[in-house]
């Protein structure tokens, strides 16, 4: 998965002066330590499975989702253009899935494990190296984490009282945001 990844990453490279518009996501199951460490790595092994096909059934055919590591995936939200995708509708593709893996839970050994994700995304306005933008996907998706976890953060929409509640100000454009703490072990 990981060598699928260094190739897609090195066509969009390739390409990225001439796509128009396209979104990369960053993501990391909540509590995926958690799980495994109360009920075993074939639980954490369902939710692996459980998230990986909620992507495969919301994402549409042009987009890309893989594994990244662990409980990390990597979604590439492809070919704006011709869906004229906004900002808007792309985070709201997100922002279903993030329901659908909220609403999610698996069952072992007479458990229900509740399942949900946090989701850090940037647009590739003004970028020219997809690594930069998995970069400050990550940096957003901890943001995410450190303000409560299961949610999308997103330059557009990040929600005031998330910033204050990690000790930041911040305007709503990422541009404009200042000192925002990214440096976080989960």
């Amino acid at each position: 998965n990981r060598h699928k990844i260094d190739i897609i990453i090195a066509n969009i490279n390739i390409n990225i002066e001439k796509i128009k518009q396209f979104y990369v996501v960053f993501s990391d199951i909540d509590n995926f330590k958690k799980i495994n460490d109360q009920y075993g790595h074939d639980a954490g092994d369902k939710v692996l499975t459980t998230v990986s096909n909620i992507l495969k059934r919301e994402l549409r055919q042009d987009d890309i989702a893989a594994r990244f590591g662990g409980e990390e995936f990597l979604i590439i939200l492809n070919d704006m253009t011709k869906d004229k995708l906004n900002d808007e509708k792309a985070y709201n593709i997100i922002e279903k899935i993030r329901r659908k893996i909220e609403s999610s839970y698996i069952v072992y050994q007479g458990n229900k494990i509740k399942v949900s994700m946090t989701f850090g995304m940037v647009s590739s306005g003004g970028y020219k190296d997809v690594r930069k933008m998995i970069k400050e996907a990550d940096e957003k998706m901890y943001i995410g984490k450190r303000s409560g976890k299961n949610k999308v953060v997103f330059d557009s929409y990040m929600v005031k009282d998330d910033i204050e509640n990690i000790g930041n100000s911040c305007e709503m454009k990422s541009r404009e945001c200042n000192n925002i703490e990214t440096d976080v072990n989960e």
